[in-house]
């Protein structure tokens, strides 16, 4: 069941291209056995019963569906509590991994930090009888137009620690995503008896990212306004990169080696899952 469980996942990530070859090679199958022993009895004189050919092409497939299904990972077992941050700016493909990844460790919880600031959003009087106008002005900017990414990461960073560890109280394991999760401001001391995965998607260069930014929404405003923001999205991504570099030296000081950061260049979604797989693997195996 878990075969082809982790089977069927690796088929919906493939490319188009390769579904067909897959698809065309499985109507073949059938046919093959008989086009060969007709070659060897009209050629040969050797009769060799199909059902043997028959046999064999059920092996092979049966061969390529296992290797198939190992090589997606997806019969890896989490220990509860186990959070997967997944960072990055606009466009990079957070919430596309994120599902790809709950199906393949049958994670049933995916926490968007937008969700998450929506709420925040919405407290604007709270902010008022604190005396936090400015927290307020920066909070409900998007990231991408605040004048204080920074700050807004470090608004954020208390409610997305909360959650990881709500998830943790409860033994359950959690992706959460978004472009305000800084390794750095996460309250990590706090999950330390978690295993917990950073990661920090990117994307060849700003052209790939137009591409992806103007496929992301249909309103044509909303894509001048990315586009315009150029040179602050760039930014975002250098602070992102950087946190998760100055980060990934620090953690195995303060957490046992449980906490981990990694970069990966989203170029395809089925490569970038199973380069997130093996990172947890890695964990898993310490």
């Amino acid at each position: 069941m878990y075969v082809v469980k982790g089977f069927l996942m690796k088929l919906s990530t493939m490319k188009p291209k390769n579904v067909v070859k897959f698809v065309a090679l499985t109507f073949l199958a059938p046919i093959l056995p008989s086009i060969a022993a007709n070659y060897l009895y009209a050629n040969l004189g050797i009769t060799v019963p199909i059902i043997i050919f028959l046999s064999l092409s059920l092996i092979i497939c049966t061969c390529y569906v296992i290797v198939m299904s190992l090589k997606n990972k997806s019969l890896i077992k989490l220990p509860g509590g186990f959070i997967i941050y997944i960072s990055g700016t606009n466009g990079v493909g957070k919430s596309t991994i994120a599902r790809e990844l709950a199906k393949a460790l049958d994670i049933d919880s995916i926490i968007p930090v937008d969700d998450l600031r929506e709420v925040l959003r919405s407290q604007e009087c709270l902010y008022e009888n604190a005396g936090r106008v400015d927290d307020y002005e920066i909070l409900k900017e998007s990231s991408y137009k605040t004048i204080d990414y920074l700050k807004q990461c470090e608004l954020m960073a208390k409610p997305i620690s909360y959650l990881a560890n709500r998830k943790k109280k409860y033994i359950k394991s959690a992706i959460i995503e978004g472009i305000n999760i800084l390794p750095s401001k996460i309250n990590t001391y706090e999950i330390a008896n978690s295993y917990v995965l950073f990661v920090n998607l990117e994307v060849e260069n700003f052209r790939v990212l137009k591409k992806r930014l103007e496929a992301k929404v249909n309103d044509v405003d909303k894509k001048q306004t990315y586009m315009d923001h150029k040179k602050k999205i760039q930014e975002i991504e250098e602070i992102i990169r950087d946190d998760f570099k100055n980060e990934s030296s620090r953690s195995s000081s303060y957490n046992t080696g449980k906490i981990h950061t990694v970069t990966i260049t989203n170029e395809e979604i089925n490569k970038t899952v199973d380069e997130i797989l093996g990172e947890i693997r890695k964990i898993l195996e310490l």
